[in-house]
């Protein structure tokens, strides 16, 4: 019987993510090229380059290619003290990764796309422009008024459409959903009624300081929960429980964040989806916010599709993960798409380990 070890090390994310910044092999990967293949080339070169430059010995070279990669990644047949039918198997959470993030933000380099590059960048630099623009004015006939909503919109190359907007209730309520790209909140602009988003720490000071938009920023702390979750509030609550953006082809798992809410208030769970042109991606693994940016404005247009879903009520005595699996199991069944192994924790590890290769 094999043993399987559970754990990913450090070492093979941070040789995964140099080698994801070859466009070449991210290429691969997109194909669904395993990422042992990817890391099992890490030990074929070395042990030509230790074997071809120094004139050293096979056996010598080959052990010390192999000892920073012999780690969990490895499946070995019991019985066997030399390991030497080793069997290498991609992990799952390595699988994983490059499953639900995008390796870059351009998929392929056609004709057309090239062409627009100059263009876009122009188009991404009046957008952003635009958008620092509402938050420093923050001027209500600008961002809480319908038909400026609708101007702005087009101005942004945002089409937003909600489905089954029906299902959502009238009193207060928290709104959760899957997190696509850098701007799903626009779909909330769409919205009659004004939410609070519960950002990450990060954002500039100014972005949660902003009064007169249809939706009010602030950052998802203890201290804010307890205050949204109080009695005396009337605005609704909208948060990303993944707590992370992904490709839309899966999701992390949700966060027990909203459950503060859920106590006292209907929870209803929306399916998000967006559609870019030319395989467009507005985010990567480790593409920072400027960089995620741009390429969202870079975008001629996108298309995000809100599907809204049965609210969902949490009953006292029940179990909180099971509501919090059932509400997430719900968006994922409607996108049709699994709910992956890795979470918002192990992808910022990826992202802190990625940063440290940027500086050496």
């Amino acid at each position: 019987m094999a043993v399987y070890h559970p754990q990913l090390h450090p070492s093979c994310f941070c040789h995964l993510l140099h080698r994801l910044r070859q466009p070449g092999l991210r290429n691969r990967l997109s194909r669904g090229v395993p990422v042992t293949s990817i890391l099992e080339e890490k030990k074929s070169s070395a042990r030509e380059r230790n074997g071809t430059r120094h004139g050293a010995d096979p056996r010598i070279a080959e052990s010390d290619a192999v000892e920073p990669l012999r780690n969990p990644l490895h499946v070995y047949k019991e019985g066997d003290p030399s390991k030497s039918a080793a069997v290498t198997k991609p992990h799952p959470a390595a699988r994983s990764l490059a499953e639900i993030f995008p390796p870059q933000h351009v998929q392929e380099w056609k004709p057309f796309l090239a062409l627009y590059f100059p263009i876009g960048c122009l188009v991404a630099a009046f957008r952003m422009a635009l958008w620092a623009a509402l938050i420093l004015l923050d001027r209500q006939w600008l961002t809480d008024d319908d038909s400026t909503i609708k101007v702005l919109l087009f101005l942004l190359g945002i089409d937003v459409r909600w489905h089954n907007e029906e299902l959502i209730p009238a009193e207060r309520h928290v709104l959760v959903s899957n997190h696509v790209t850098t701007g799903d909140l626009m779909m909330l602009y769409k919205r009659p009624q004004r939410y609070v988003h519960l950002v990450a720490p990060g954002l500039p000071q100014r972005v949660t300081e902003v009064r007169s938009h249809r939706i009010r920023m602030q950052i998802a702390c203890k201290t804010t929960f307890m205050q949204l979750a109080g009695a005396g509030q009337t605005d609704s609550v909208h948060l990303f429980p993944e707590g992370g953006m992904t490709n839309g082809e899966g999701m992390m798992p949700f966060s027990r964040g909203f459950m503060l809410f859920a106590q006292r208030l209907p929870v209803v769970p929306v399916a998000l989806r967006a559609g870019l042109p030319w395989g467009l991606h507005t985010h990567t693994l480790t593409s920072s916010f400027a960089a995620n940016m741009f390429w969202f404005c870079f975008a001629p247009w996108v298309r995000l599709d809100a599907v809204v879903l049965q609210p969902m009520q949490f009953c006292e005595g029940n179990s909180k993960p099971k509501f919090v699996e059932r509400v997430q199991r719900a968006i994922a069944d409607e996108l049709a798409i699994p709910i992956s192994d890795v979470t918002i924790q192990r992808k910022r590890e990826v992202v802190k380990l990625a940063r440290k290769l940027d500086k050496m």
